[in-house]
């Protein structure tokens, strides 16, 4: 098998949500040096860090946009409100549209916390594990029950 025949069953397995036991059978039966094959998978891994990245900037930029648009909307319909009640009309047609003002549940506004009295609040107790300590225990050899060390290897591709 050539490489160009290498590189192009490399390909085909990328759009694929492959299991990782017929990924290894597959890239097994490959008749490849293994050199050849950990170079295929090095630039296929390489290939989907910068899909990743792509995709998380795209992802902040969306929600950036989405952002906006819901504070520009927040802003217009205030604009159309007030335009209504300052005309002192209950409703106006437009031409496409028709626009009611309504009542709806007054927001709370909380300017400040500590001037409010204590029958308003409540305290909240959140559990938090202390992995530091939990890992520096574990560690040096100490069991611990409902934890343990997984090993993290991984290859640095350069």
């Amino acid at each position: 098998m050539n490489l160009f025949e290498i590189n192009s069953k490399i390909e085909e397995l990328k759009d694929k949500d492959i299991d990782p036991e017929v990924l290894k059978d597959t890239l097994d039966s490959l008749e490849l040096t293994r050199n050849d094959k950990l170079d295929g998978l090095a630039g296929w891994y390489d290939s989907n860090s910068s899909n990743i990245d792509w995709i998380t900037d795209k992802i902040k930029t969306l929600q950036n946009e989405k952002k906006r648009l819901t504070n520009q909307n927040d802003r217009i319909m205030e604009y159309i409100t007030q335009t209504i009640d300052d005309s002192g009309a209950k409703q106006i047609k437009t031409e496409n549209h028709i626009l009611r003002p309504r009542n709806y549940k007054a927001t709370t506004v909380i300017e400040d916390s500590s001037l409010l009295p204590e029958s308003y609040k409540h305290e909240e107790t959140i559990e938090k594990i202390d992995k530091k300590l939990l890992y520096k225990d574990l560690k040096a050899g100490i069991e611990v029950n409902g934890a343990h060390l997984k090993p993290n290897r991984k290859t640095s591709i350069l």
